[in-house]
């Protein structure tokens, strides 16, 4: 089974480059933006030979406060 991560802050400079390189590599990975314009642009890091798979969650981490609320991200 291939690794998955949680990206935060995926739409960061390391994030960007970092994204493509994982995916090349059939990571899965959930980046997380706060942002929902920034989707297409987290969208178009991902190699078209990618085997990994890439998900986008818009959300925030201030709004974390409670174990209920981290497990709902």
């Amino acid at each position: 089974m291939a690794p998955h991560i949680l990206l935060l802050g995926a739409h960061g400079k390391i994030a960007l480059q970092l994204l493509p390189l994982l995916l090349s590599r059939s990571w899965s990975v959930t980046a997380l933006i706060r942002d929902s314009s920034q989707t297409s642009e987290i969208l178009a890091t991902r190699p078209s030979t990618a085997k990994g798979t890439l998900d986008v969650l818009v959300d925030s981490l201030d709004a974390i406060r409670t174990q209920a609320d981290a497990t709902r991200v």
